[in-house]
């Protein structure tokens, strides 16, 4: 039986898209009958919620993403304990999951690394619209022993065919990309069955309410001049941010079993971040039959809106000129024909049954 490990932040992979991802390849590798087991940092120190049907192991000293001296200590510490557990025990496959931040001492030729963040962002450490500020960032990451491990890797599995020929561009280097694979929310036949809700009015936000990424004061701006409001579903720092604003209502944390009929019952969603990777928020919509509004500030913006099935707001422009932009669009727009099209696109880049097969394509290599 071949051996794989599965390299994760939190064991019960309930907590945004980079988890859910994780917990899709182990369910590929179990039914492939792979060996599996899995090296979770637990930084939000949980207790597995069912019993695991693999192996699962955690560094001795317990970690947090709160962001602090101490618990940077700890992940060090974690990330020592996880490159000695990767040379004392032999993987056929090793899949790093973090996708962020650590320089790694010892990286196997049999381990693939998961695109979860912009090229950029694993270069400069974008965490600011200010220049200033992530050149700050870049600095302490450095001292504390943060890098850019995207280029240590021998193999990357890139969302896609754009973010490959980008990286090999941008780091003048040859990547070795066996195949790039998008994120994925629902299975083909999933998708068909979600039902558009007849004339929506207003536009929806889920996510996290975290301002240092999803940019919630932007948010607020823009809504103070939409001709709509917006629903806003989440949990998180931002949240405070909210109350009592034009044209915003905070409607607590969505149910995971009721996010795609919320999408379905909005006329679109917006993403005005000022980072991403593949955000899984716009690919839950676009699952929904629901046109994604994105802010243009990562590269898959344009990936996710290449099927005439969204909005794309100029980085550039202020909040008030991008509500302007969003206000044109819901007037003038086919809103139907772009959430055939949102459809469309699921189904063709963004299907379960898509992810399945390019990641038993992978598994066939080993």
């Amino acid at each position: 039986m071949k051996k794989a490990l599965v390299i994760t932040y939190n064991p019960n992979h309930d907590f945004a898209g980079t988890e859910l991802y994780a917990e899709k390849v182990i369910n590929i590798l179990k039914s492939k009958k792979w060996d599996v087991t899995e090296f979770s940092l637990n930084v939000r120190n949980e207790t597995p919620k069912s019993k695991s049907s693999h192996k699962l192991i955690f560094p001795n000293k317990k970690v947090t993403e709160r962001i602090g001296l101490r618990n940077l200590h700890f992940l060090k510490k974690a990330k020592r304990q996880l490159d000695e557990f990767k040379k004392n025990n032999k993987f056929d496959l090793i899949i790093n999951n973090l996708g962020d931040g650590f320089k790694w001492e010892f990286i196997p030729e049999n381990e693939l690394l998961i695109q979860h963040f912009n090229i950029e962002k694993y270069e400069y450490g974008t965490v600011s619209d200010s220049r200033f500020v992530n050149v700050l960032t870049r600095f302490f990451y450095r001292l504390i022993g943060f890098g850019n491990y995207l280029l240590m890797h021998h193999s990357v599995v890139f969302f896609n065919d754009e973010n490959n020929e980008y990286a090999n561009k941008f780091y003048k280097k040859k990547f070795n990309s066996i195949e790039n694979i998008d994120l994925s929310a629902l299975s083909k036949s999933q998708i068909n069955k979600n039902k558009k809700s007849n004339n929506p009015k207003k536009i929806v936000y889920i996510g996290r309410l975290d301002n240092r990424q999803k940019n919630i004061k932007f948010l607020v701006k823009v809504a103070k001049c939409l001709n709509t409001e917006i629903d806003v579903y989440g949990n998180g720092p931002g949240k405070k941010i909210l109350k009592r604003k034009k044209n915003i209502n905070y409607c607590g944390f969505a149910k995971k079993d009721k996010i795609f009929d919320i999408y379905s019952k909005h006329l679109a969603s917006i993403i005005v971040s000022r980072f991403e990777g593949e955000p899984f928020a716009a690919i839950e919509s676009l699952s929904s039959s629901t046109p994604v509004i994105i802010r243009n500030t990562f590269l898959n913006a344009s990936v996710l809106l290449s099927n005439n099935n969204g909005l794309l707001l100029d980085k550039k422009l202020s909040a008030k000129k991008c509500a302007h932009s969003i206000n044109s669009y819901i007037e003038n727009a086919n809103l139907d024909n772009d959430s055939k099209n949102a459809k469309e696109l699921a189904i063709k880049k963004f299907a379960d049954d898509v992810f399945e097969e390019k990641w038993k394509k992978i598994l066939d290599r080993f």
